[in-house]
């Protein structure tokens, strides 16, 4: 089960942390699927893989401010939509639930590509100091989706994020962070290209 705790920071956003002992490839874009169906956008954010200080496993320990895309079309108080967000994210956890089948359920369209890249995106990539990962830095503008899009494409290319930190700046810009393997190995200079096109794609 995972762990899922969450504060009110105002009437449109509200913190949550959630720990998973799911570490395997594709653990971000489940949340995000969740976050996204229920018609919210992640705001900042970090994401952290751990060993447990008892059993030595490894689980995912992620925070999140999120606050409500839609003000205006959303109807249901605080306390509702973040227990249906802990459910949500417990129930696509599950190894045999696709994160799409929430949208298909939900009756909720997946983001549209080309409005999430409408303007300028810039992504880039650098091997980290020791050589183990790759860091991608994508910088855009703020789009409901545009998370769930990025994770969706990383987890269809088989690549395990262990560590991201989402930002979104008061230009409304995000600027987010994330440290990538594939094959317990850093990304080889034709994956990023691959993969840099695969997000601008969809």
């Amino acid at each position: 089960m995972i762990r899922f705790a969450w504060s009110v920071i105002d009437d449109h956003r509200f913190q949550i942390q959630v720990r998973t002992p799911v570490t395997r490839i594709g653990t971000l874009h489940r949340l995000t699927a969740a976050i996204y169906v229920l018609g919210m956008d992640v705001v900042s954010g970090n994401v952290l893989t751990e060993p447990d200080s008892e059993s030595g496993e490894l689980y995912s320990h992620d925070n999140f401010v999120l606050r409500i895309a839609e003000p205006d079309n959303f109807h249901f108080p605080m306390h509702e939509v973040t227990t249906r967000l802990g459910v949500l994210m417990e129930t696509v956890l599950q190894k045999d639930l696709e994160p799409s089948s929430l949208l298909t359920e939900h009756k909720v369209a997946p983001p549209d590509r080309e409005q999430l890249f409408a303007d300028s995106c810039s992504i880039r990539f650098q091997q980290a100091a020791d050589g183990s990962m790759t860091q991608m830095f994508v910088e855009s503008p703020d789009r409901t989706g545009l998370l769930y899009h990025i994770t969706q494409v990383l987890a269809r290319e088989n690549v395990n994020v262990w560590s991201a930190v989402i930002l979104t700046n008061d230009r409304g810009t995000t600027e987010d962070s994330f440290y990538l393997q594939t094959e317990g190995k850093a990304l080889s200079e034709i994956r990023t290209s691959a993969l840099e096109g695969a997000i601008l794609a969809g």
